[in-house]
């Protein structure tokens, strides 16, 4: 198994609990590959990937290989995505891109 690929998730969102409010059933989404958890320090000022609690899918959490996968903090640890993308240009949005772009916020701010 190519152990890259377990945290790269793509896909369609199914259900969404009382507190998602800017995600519903059907949007189109990616997973950051550092989730936060909206609460410690890092993640209130805005450094998402040293949150204290943070998870990895497919590495603190289930991943791409599973049927479902639970996000914590799906406003702000999911990206919508257009519908336009196929699965495997979606999934590595998530990793390479979001990662990327949430460090350069940071670095931007500094």
């Amino acid at each position: 198994m190519d152990t890259n690929v377990i945290h790269k998730i793509a896909g369609v969102i199914e259900a969404a609990g009382r507190q998602v409010n800017k995600r519903k059933p059907g949007d189109w989404v990616t997973v950051t590959f550092v989730g936060g958890c909206r609460n410690c320090p890092q993640h209130i000022s805005g450094n998402h990937p040293v949150c204290d609690s943070q998870f990895q899918p497919g590495f603190t959490h289930w991943g791409s290989f599973a049927e479902y996968v639970f996000v914590d903090n799906a406003d702000i640890n999911l990206v919508s995505l257009p519908n336009s993308l196929d699965y495997v240009t979606a999934a590595n949005l998530g990793c390479r891109f979001v990662t990327s772009y949430r460090q350069s916020l940071i670095r931007g701010r500094s």
